[in-house]
């Protein structure tokens, strides 16, 4: 494994006396969730000239870096980070600042996922500066994930003088990433932290990389968005959009079209249907959801045996179904944790994993 000694020794100040520090693309580790971002540019989840040409809504959204993580080992006691960002504001009446712009560290001990801390300015910094201090010494094995819903222009990484930090193996299977693309429940709203968006939960429990592209309120299947879904080579699809539709009819009119451009691209990837997983409150959601299953009937009697689908509304079960949100329509972490038990189950299973 590489060992990093050149840490940048500049811009220090009395709260990160004895820090050394290095931008995260000169870390030794290992990027995830962000083909779209490189070295010197805003981290990005779709280029900005595609998204200013899909509508205003992913245009604010594509440099919110839900999905992207970042996994090193140290021995270093401490971890810092310094991050600068356009945006600074902290919006949201149900939406912590925790989980809409904090970045959340997990430790992995034998295999094992333990949250360890939450680093997030308390109010608009930028840069700001947040330190980890574990409670022992020793190598430390970290998984970083990146704000769901605010944008990190840069991001530098320190550790103590005279420590090291290096790549470690990955902890996912051996299978390509798998593709989200939806709304804000798919970005991760209300997470109460990063890592708990389903994805992300999917990716600890069943041990599967993911990208990220969920766009709140702004997830309407654009022929330019779904040739920049078909760009990636994912293990599977799972399309899961039909919230941002501004109605039934308007799904009803781009759903089926968005199946047959993306799998005339992508033969061979499994496409999951999903409807939404909080029906209750919506006159139109049995609508919705027979407008996604409609175009997996009809995909499926064409000869695709590479469609699936799954009904949202079985997600949030039947025990305390109405303690899964935070709005009636967002849900928090014990929705999240039950939308990744069923979607994780289809995915695996669709892999025969």
């Amino acid at each position: 494994m590489q060992c990093i000694t050149s840490f940048d020794q500049n811009g220090r100040n009395e709260a990160d006396t004895g820090l050394v520090f290095a931008d995260v693309w000169d870390m030794p580790g290992t990027m995830f969730g962000s083909p779209a971002s490189k070295k010197g540019e805003p981290f990005y989840r779709v280029p900005a000239d595609i998204a200013e040409k899909t509508n205003d809504g992913v245009k604010v959204l594509a440099p919110h870096t839900s999905g992207i993580r970042f996994l090193f080992e140290t021995d270093s006691q401490k971890v810092a980070l310094r991050v600068s960002r356009q945006e600074k504001t902290i919006p949201s009446q149900n939406f912590s600042a925790i989980g809409h712009s904090g970045f959340d560290m997990w430790e992995i001990v034998d295999g094992k996922y333990r949250a360890i801390d939450f680093l997030v300015n308390p109010g608009s910094e930028s840069p700001f500066l947040g330190v980890h201090t574990f409670p022992d010494e020793g190598a430390h094995t970290v998984m970083l994930y990146f704000p769901l819903y605010n944008s990190v222009d840069s991001l530098e990484i320190g550790i103590e003088e005279g420590k090291g930090a290096w790549a470690v193996a990955s902890p996912y299977k051996d299978v390509k990433p798998v593709l989200y693309y939806g709304s804000s429940i798919t970005q991760g709203g209300c997470a109460s932290r990063a890592g708990n968006a389903y994805q992300a939960m999917i990716s600890r429990i069943f041990g599967l990389d993911f990208i990220n592209l969920g766009f709140s309120g702004s997830a309407k299947g654009e022929p330019i968005m779904v040739d920049w879904l078909a760009g990636y080579d994912p293990s599977v699809f799972v399309c899961d959009f039909d919230h941002n539709a501004p109605t039934p009819e308007y799904l009803a009119e781009v759903h089926y079209p968005l199946y047959e451009r993306y799998r005339a691209a992508r033969p061979e990837v499994p496409i999951l249907f999903v409807s939404k997983p909080d029906p209750d409150l919506d006159p139109g959601a049995d609508r919705r959801r027979e407008v996604i299953r409609a175009t997996y009937e009809k995909a499926k009697a064409a000869g695709d045996d590479k469609v699936y689908f799954l009904d949202g509304a079985s997600f949030f079960g039947e025990y305390e179904r109405f303690a899964c949100t935070v709005d009636g329509c967002h849900p928090n972490d014990l929705g999240f944790l039950r939308m990744a038990e069923g979607i994780g189950r289809a995915v695996t299973d669709i892999l025969g994993l």
